[in-house]
C-alpha cells in the first residue's frame, strides 16, 4: 500500500452503552474517537429482495494505518455510516496497515 493513495479523512466511532434492567447493555449513542487518514475502495452493491423490499449494501475495503480498530466500532466517511463486518492485517511490511471490510446497508 502506497501511504500517498490515503486521501479520505474517515471518522472513527465506539458505542456508548447503557446497562438495562435485564443485565445486558444497549446502545444510547455514538462518540468520536478519532479521525485518521483512509484509502477507500468501493465496489458494487449487492442488491437483496426481503419481503418485496428491496435493499442495497454497499460494500467496501478501508485501508487504514494499523490502529486500535475493530468490529465494535464504526466508521463515518462522506455523511455515510460504514459498519465494520471484519479486520484483516496487511504485513507486506513496515509501516503495517489494517483492511476493513465495511458495508453500508440502505433501504431504496
Amino acid at each position: 500500500m502506497n501511504p500517498g493513495r490515503m486521501k479520505e479523512r474517515i471518522t472513527v466511532q465506539q458505542a456508548v452503552k447503557e446497562a438495562n434492567r435485564s443485565g445486558g447493555y444497549k446502545i444510547v449513542a455514538w462518540e468520536d474517537v478519532k479521525t485518521i487518514w483512509a484509502y477507500v475502495k468501493n465496489f458494487d452493491p449487492e442488491r437483496d429482495k426481503i419481503a418485496s423490499i428491496d435493499t442495497r449494501k454497499a460494500l467496501y475495503d478501508v485501508w487504514v494505518r494499523a490502529a486500535d480498530i475493530s468490529t465494535e466500532n464504526r466508521l463515518l466517511w462522506r455523511n455515510r455510516v460504514l459498519e465494520i463486518d471484519f479486520v484483516e492485517e496487511y504485513l507486506a511490511g513496515p509501516p503495517f496497515y489494517l483492511i476493513l471490510k465495511c458495508k453500508e446497508a440502505r433501504s431504496l
